[in-house]
């Protein structure tokens, strides 16, 4: 629970970071989640094999395990999605954060991953909001941030995260996308 709690609090931080607003009298993050968080990732590409593994550390006790095998020829030819299940609006200012980790790595390296956000629909795969992460032995929670271009509806925009960079191991626990409405002027 305690863990919940944190996690909680450091969305409240992005958000409140994102959005640059003052504090309300009381943030419940969650009512901003545009998707349903959790591990249910979609993969895609070859050379990967993936597993669920249960780890108390990280929020929800469980997280997908994705070991590639060697680098792909692209990044982005091994990645994992996830589907946001609410519009977005021109405008909105937009979060998404993941908690991972890559518990192989030794300490003071990590693994890249190169695109971490939103993508549109096809064809075009436009990015909503994108950036890069690395994934680091203990868990962390990595977020990008950015505001829609456009409308997009329910089911259109995909998190998407490119895993095919390097070869290693790495644990994709919940994913988080906040709406945190219009952003300021």
């Amino acid at each position: 629970m305690m863990r919940l709690v944190t996690t909680m609090g450091a969305l409240a931080c992005a958000t409140l970071a994102a959005s640059g607003g003052a504090a309300p009298q009381q943030l419940d993050i969650m009512s901003r989640a545009i998707n349903a968080p959790s591990i249910g990732y979609g993969l895609y590409g070859t050379g990967y094999a993936a597993k669920v593994v249960k780890d108390g550390t990280v929020v929800g006790g469980q997280a997908l395990r994705v070991t590639v095998a060697q680098p792909a020829a692209h990044a982005y030819d091994i990645g994992a999605t996830a589907s946001v299940t609410k519009p977005i609006r021109k405008g909105d200012a937009l979060v998404v954060a993941v908690w991972m980790r890559a518990p192989k790595v030794a300490a003071g390296e990590s693994l890249s991953l190169p695109f971490v956000g939103l993508i549109g629909p096809a064809p075009g795969y436009e990015q909503i909001v994108a950036g890069e992460a690395k994934a680091e032995a203990a868990w962390s929670l990595r977020s990008v941030r950015g505001t829609a271009s456009q409308d997009y509806q329910a089911g259109q925009a995909t998190v998407t995260l490119h895993l095919g960079a390097q070869k290693g191991v790495i644990d994709l626990g919940p994913v988080f996308v906040l709406d945190l409405g219009q952003k300021a002027s």
